[in-house]
């Protein structure tokens, strides 16, 4: 196991980071007053975009994506911030592969447990080509970063 750990540790690295932020979603309280649609489904919420992450929107996080929304194509963007929700920004962008949206053809959500290792690519909002999340490099699209250049931690912005 260990062997394997050390030959693999950019492959391991994505998956983990991958699979923290979906226990963060699966287990992050939606919809604060229940009047959100996803809230009121008991379906946590997440971020979507449409532009590339310039802005964002939440819906609930189960879709299959990327989704037709409003005639655009949506994307999940991760949404952070860094001094407790003045400024918001995102960190990347992520969808399924084309192959990964093949097999749930039919459906319009999707449950974490159904998602396949390898099936997501990601991202930096507003430029370069996606790429898979076990890629040399990936962990730096991965891994948020406060915008202004301070350090600092990070934290979810919970989509509602």
């Amino acid at each position: 196991m260990r062997e394997f750990l050390t030959r693999h540790a950019k492959l391991v690295a994505a998956f983990t980071i991958i699979a923290i932020g979906i226990a963060i979603w699966v287990a992050w309280p939606s919809g604060g007053d229940g009047t959100t649609a996803g809230a009121a489904s008991g379906v946590p919420m997440g971020w979507y975009t449409t532009d590339d992450g310039k802005t964002w929107f939440a819906d609930r996080a189960n879709h299959i994506v990327p989704f037709d929304h409003n005639g655009k194509q949506a994307v999940r963007v991760y949404v952070w911030t860094c001094d407790d929700g003045k400024t918001k920004f995102a960190s990347h962008l992520e969808r399924l592969k084309a192959s990964a949206v093949k097999q749930f053809a039919g459906k319009d959500k999707v449950d974490p447990w159904e998602l396949l290792p390898g099936s997501q690519e990601v991202k930096r909002p507003g430029g370069g080509g996606w790429i898979d999340p076990s890629m040399p490099g990936a962990d730096a699209i991965l891994t948020p970063r406060c915008p202004d250049g301070k350090g600092g931690m990070p934290r979810p912005v919970r989509a509602e």
